[in-house]
């Protein structure tokens, strides 16, 4: 077994869409902030419910400039679905 895997965390969250924006984008900053202060290798997956096409309001920037800082990027950019 590789000794490298050890050092991966691999999380998936999912956002309720009705909870609150910015105290999900806060709990996601000290959790990444943790992971971060481990030196691991971090892979985050997830349903977060935000609509990365209007990135300019206020919270959903919070967010990528929360996952940016962590050197996150968003691999997925187009959304789902349309409703």
């Amino acid at each position: 077994m590789n000794s490298d895997l050890h050092h991966v965390i691999c999380g998936v969250i999912y956002r309720h869409p009705h909870s609150n924006l910015d105290s999900f984008i806060n709990y996601l900053d000290i959790t990444i902030n943790k992971i971060n202060l481990e030196n691991k290798y971090c892979i985050i997956m997830g349903d977060f419910k935000i609509d990365l096409l209007k990135f300019t309001s206020h919270s959903d920037t919070k967010f990528l400039h929360t996952l940016e800082s962590y050197f996150f990027n968003p691999h997925i950019l187009q959304p789902t679905r349309i409703i």
